[in-house]
């Protein structure tokens, strides 16, 4: 009696590794995806904290002129709109010469607004 041999491979086990591979290809682009995100994220509070130190240093250089404190607010106000997803700049006086600066914007893929601040006095 002749066996006969099996050469290659069955059906099934060239499915198992399509769904295998397929189920990897889909792990990675997820990865890559999330990677995108949290480089995007991280960007954002980088700008947000170089703003923040910009209009720092605008408010230490106008020291009191009123004129000055206002064109940097509004310039510095008017990028923050710019440069972030529905962007907005808020600036309060903690005491005489203490500010607290604060950009709030939306990320696209979280649920809730960010926020960077800066406590700085001129």
């Amino acid at each position: 009696m002749l066996l006969h041999r099996q050469q290659g491979f069955s059906l099934i086990e060239t499915m198992v590794a399509a769904a295998i591979l397929s189920f990897s290809l889909l792990s990675f682009a997820q990865a890559q995806l999330l990677a995108l995100h949290v480089s995007e994220q991280a960007y954002l509070i980088n700008l947000a904290d170089l703003k923040n130190i910009e209009l720092a240093e605008n408010f230490t250089i106008c020291e009191f002129h009123a004129l000055c404190l206002q064109k940097a607010l509004s310039l510095w106000n008017k990028e923050i709109q710019e440069s972030f997803p529905k962007g907005i700049g808020e600036i309060s006086t903690l005491n005489f010469s203490n500010y607290q600066s604060k950009i709030h914007w939306f990320f696209r893929f979280s649920k809730f607004p960010s926020f960077l601040g800066l406590l700085f006095s001129i």
